[in-house]
């Protein structure tokens, strides 16, 4: 492979890893994140490796932490989010490549997904504990794409 192979399929690999991540409280958006990292990312409240905590799952993974509980302006629902967060320590893994969007939940607490890549695709789907699950096939969202430019009406 040429150095200049080299760089196109890094820059395609980066392409595909990166993902835009919204958090949304009571379904107000509350933050962002975008992430490169090739390995993926773990969702979670704290520092894995900090004193005191485990590091579940690989290392290198880029840490993306929930936003604090303070933008929800209902104090009762405040109280309610901190409450669910001491159930998503060990957190979940998101990991974006070439062939689609993969997630694993390792908290205690439920997590559920949509995409074009679960069982059901007109509800939320509960993830299973450590069990990978693919959310987002980007063969199959190709296909649509090309059916649907297909279909369109030329002008």
């Amino acid at each position: 492979m040429s150095p200049r192979s080299t760089v196109i399929v890094s820059l395609l690999s980066t392409a595909f890893s990166q993902m835009v991540i919204s958090f949304y409280y009571g379904g107000k958006l509350v933050g962002q994140a975008t992430t490169t990292c090739p390995e993926g990312c773990r969702l979670s409240l704290s520092q894995p490796g900090l004193p005191g905590t485990k590091l579940y799952g690989p290392e290198g993974l880029e840490l993306v932490r929930f936003p604090p509980a303070d933008a929800i302006p209902s104090e009762r629902q405040r109280q309610v989010t901190r409450k669910l967060f001491g159930h998503l320590e060990r957190g979940v893994l998101l990991h974006s490549s070439r062939q689609g969007v993969f997630v694993k939940r390792l908290c205690q607490g439920r997590v559920f997904c949509s995409g074009n890549a679960v069982v059901c695709k007109g509800r939320p789907n509960k993830l299973e504990r450590d069990e990978v699950v693919q959310v987002f096939d980007t063969s199959q969202f190709f296909r649509g794409l090309y059916r649907r430019h297909l279909a369109a009406p030329t002008s």
